[in-house]
This record gives structure tokens, sequence and C-alpha cells, in this order.
């Protein structure tokens, strides 16, 4: 039976308000932590751009080359 021992175990109104807190806390960090398709990886994109800086700079590939490259980075 639910009498007041039950509540006195920490269901009362402190503990659903002490569980809510935890499920929205659980809630946030699932959606901060999500990526999306359309979001990259801001650290990937700026270590791609800077390779390709290099292989420009070492003459591997040209500028015609590097441009497309480029644009298809900042995509």
């Amino acid at each position: 039976m639910m009498g007041p021992s039950f509540a006195a175990a920490g269901c009362g109104p402190i503990g659903w308000f002490i569980g809510l807190l935890l499920v929205g806390f659980l809630i946030y960090l699932l959606l901060k932590n999500k990526k999306g398709p359309d979001q990259p990886n801001r650290s990937d994109s700026s270590e791609a751009m800077e390779q390709l800086k290099m292989r420009l700079a070492k003459g591997e590939i040209g500028v015609e080359e590097y441009q497309k490259m480029k644009e298809t980075l900042l995509k």
C-alpha cells in the first residue's frame, strides 16, 4: 500500500522534483551532444582545410583544383 512510508522514502513531491530534474538533465545532455547531418564537425573541417592548403603549397594540386576542393569543403 502507498501510505505515509512511501512518501517518506523519497517518492513524495521532493522525490518527483529531483527525478524530473535528472530526466531533464539527461535529455539536455543527449540533445547537446547530438550532431545532425547538416552540422559538420568544425574541427574536422578546419583540419581538412589545413591539409588542402599544405597540398597547394607543396605543389601537389593546382589552384583550380584547390578552389574546387575548397568550395566542396565549405558547403
